[in-house]
C-alpha cells in the first residue's frame, strides 16, 4: 500500500482513551496505521495470523484487542474476510489531492466485498467526492458476522445530508470542518445545522464560522426550533427581514426532514 502515513504524536499526551489502553493494545493499535499492508483510506485487507507474526501478539490478545476498538468505535474488524477499518485513518492523512484519491481508488478494488467496505463508502463517499466523477461502480454485500458493527461515528446518514450541503453550498470540506460540522449536529441536531447552512447562504455569508455563529445565536435566544426564528425577530422589530429568514429557515428544516 502507501509507503508514508500520518501518526499524530499528541495521541501519546492528550487522548486518554489511548492513554488508558493496556500496552499490549497500544501496540496492535499503532500497528493497524502503520503496517506494511495499511491503506490510507484506513480499510485494508490483513489476516489475524499475520498481525500475531509481525506484532508478537498472540491470537487471543487481538481479538480483545478489537473488541476495545470496536466498542470505542475507533476499529472495526471482520473475522470473516480479513478487512480491517481503522475510522478516522484517511481524514488525518492531511490531503485531499489527485494523487491520494487516484491511491483510495486502488486500494478500495483491492479489498474484497465485505459489510465493512459498505460502511467505508457510507462513511467516507463525501469526504473523497463520490458524485463528483468517482467510481462508485462497487458492489457489496453485507454479512451477518457478529464481528461488524454498522454504528457510525463520522458518517451517518444526517451526517452526510450535512456534509453534501456544505461541501455544495459553503466550501471545502476539510477534515477538520467535518469534524466541527459533526459536533455542531451532536450539539444542535441536524436540521438546526442544515437551516443554519442555508441561512448563511442566504445571507452570502458562506463560511463554517458564520454558520456555527448563527446556531451559538439561536441557541443563546432561547430557540427549541428554527421556525421559532419568526416570533424573535418579530419580537425585536425586524418585520419584513425577519419574516424572510424565518421562511428560509423553516424550508430547511422541512427539507431536512424529507
Amino acid at each position: 500500500m502507501a509507503d508514508y502515513r500520518q501518526l499524530h504524536t499528541r495521541m501519546w499526551s492528550s487522548d486518554r482513551w489511548f492513554i488508558e489502553l493496556k500496552p499490549s493494545y497500544k501496540l496492535l493499535f499503532i500497528y493497524l496505521f502503520s503496517n506494511e499492508r495499511a491503506s490510507v483510506s484506513g480499510l485494508y485487507e490483513i489476516p489475524i495470523r499475520v498481525i500475531s507474526f509481525e506484532t508478537g501478539l498472540d491470537k487471543e490478545t487481538i481479538t480483545s484487542g478489537f473488541g476495545v476498538f470496536k466498542d470505542a468505535n475507533k476499529v472495526l474488524y471482520d473475522f470473516e474476510t480479513g478487512v480491517v477499518y481503522v475510522r478516522n485513518m484517511f481524514k488525518y492523512q492531511g490531503s485531499n489531492s489527485p494523487k491520494l484519491q487516484a491511491r483510495i481508488q486502488a486500494d478500495l478494488k483491492a479489498v474484497p466485498n465485505c459489510s465493512l467496505k459498505d460502511v467505508w463508502l457510507q462513511e467516507n463517499r463525501v469526504l473523497i467526492g463520490y458524485g463528483n466523477g468517482m467510481d462508485t461502480s462497487y458492489s457489496v454485500s453485507v454479512s451477518s458476522s457478529d464481528s461488524v458493527s454498522v454504528d457510525s461515528e463520522g458518517g451517518g446518514v444526517g451526517e452526510g445530508a450535512v456534509f453534501a450541503a456544505y461541501k455544495n453550498n459553503i466550501g471545502m470540506l476539510t477534515p477538520m470542518n467535518a469534524d466541527a460540522l459533526k459536533a455542531d449536529i451532536d450539539d444542535y441536531t441536524q436540521d438546526w445545522v442544515l437551516a443554519a447552512i442555508e441561512y448563511a447562504v442566504k445571507q452570502e455569508k458562506k463560511s463554517l464560522a458564520y454558520v456555527e455563529g448563527v446556531l451559538k445565536g439561536w441557541k443563546r435566544d432561547g430557540l427549541t426550533d428554527p421556525r421559532k426564528q419568526t416570533e424573535k425577530q418579530s419580537k425585536n422589530g425586524n418585520g419584513s427581514t425577519g419574516q424572510k429568514n424565518a421562511d428560509i429557515i423553516r424550508k430547511a428544516a422541512q427539507n431536512a426532514r424529507r
